[in-house]
């Protein structure tokens, strides 16, 4: 049925013929076994059509399909004889920019100091969308609630939410190309702790729990992400009248591995200022490479561990 509406709109496509690249595609050997996934392959725009899965639409495929080669099969037509040529290629990942699941919090604070009050937008696309935004849509109202729910409290536990407002979750429609947008105000008293006069603000856990890579024996097996992505987080911490901030200093982080055959390497970088009472804190986690040799694991935990590290971080609110 796809090849017939191709056909009828005159549409140029390639059959591409795979499986998960965890499997590997062997070129030197014949065989069909790797043969069991099956999607159709657009040369002119580079995107793909999933034919088996209900969540992807244009031009997404499986992300465990990249990174691994194909059977690309396109068709030939030789007199009113129609036949196909075949090549084993390369099926690209798509690069971090394309994956994101970035954070946006302003952090007030009640009156009485006693819990902090959180501006929060959360935007996803690529496949790190991938779910949330299906899931969302298919689900009634009751189970939609309980998702967001559940997003937030990946954040704080103890959140109550309010000025909830969705955006871009029609996989039917444009929107899919949008980012998934998540936006509400939620009131956490777990964010701020009493010391004194003065208080710990955990900026850090608004972030949510990150992965720790701490191993006690050496690892044996190469590295391998699901796909490229970005995390962006940007968090205002809006300093009540007659306090001052300190600690900021534990903000800077700078851990990068360099770019090697074509992609951005990957890292963390977090840095700060502050502008009159308002003190912005920006962070970057990028992963553009799909596999890592063995040898370069305890680079890749450095930056695991540093988003880990930042989680951590708490600054002080001291009274004047």
């Amino acid at each position: 049925m796809y090849a017939a509406l191709f056909d009828y709109f005159e549409i140029k496509y390639e059959i591409l013929l795979t499986c998960s690249r965890y499997e590997k595609i062997r070129s030197e050997f014949d065989s069909w076994t790797y043969l069991e996934n099956l999607s159709f392959y657009f040369p002119h725009s580079k995107g793909y059509v999933a034919t088996n899965n209900i969540t992807l639409r244009y031009p997404m495929i499986q992300h465990a399909m990249r990174g691994n080669k194909g059977l690309f099969i396109k068709e030939i037509v030789l007199g009113d004889l129609k036949s196909g040529v075949n090549s084993i290629k390369y099926i690209e990942p798509t690069n971090c920019e394309y994956s994101y699941d970035n954070m946006d919090f302003t952090i007030t604070f009640k009156p009485d100091m006693a819990a902090a009050i959180i501006d929060y937008k959360r935007s996803m696309n690529g496949y790190s969308a991938i779910g949330i935004r299906p899931a969302y849509f298919y689900s009634k109202e009751d189970d939609r609630k309980k998702i967001i729910n559940q997003i937030i409290k990946e954040n704080s536990d103890e959140s109550k939410l309010e000025n909830i407002k969705v955006s871009n979750f029609d996989i039917n429609t444009k929107e899919v190309n949008e980012p998934f947008i998540l936006q509400c105000n939620y009131i956490n008293p777990a964010l701020i702790e009493a010391a004194g006069d003065n208080y710990l603000v955990k900026v850090g856990e608004t972030i949510g729990q990150q992965s720790e890579l701490y191993d006690e024996k050496p690892r044996l097996t190469a590295v391998e992400n699901d796909f490229n992505r970005t995390y962006l987080r940007k968090i205002r911490v809006i300093v009540p009248e007659g306090y001052t901030i300190s600690g900021m200093e534990k903000l800077k982080i700078n851990i990068v591995m360099p770019p090697t055959e074509g992609n951005k390497g990957y890292g963390f970088i977090s840095d700060y200022k502050l502008e009159g009472n308002t003190l912005t804190i920006d962070v970057n986690e990028y992963y553009d490479i799909l596999s890592l040799p063995v040898s370069e694991y305890n680079n890749f935990t450095k930056v695991v561990n540093a988003a880990a590290d930042f989680n951590k971080i708490s600054l002080l609110l001291k009274k004047k």
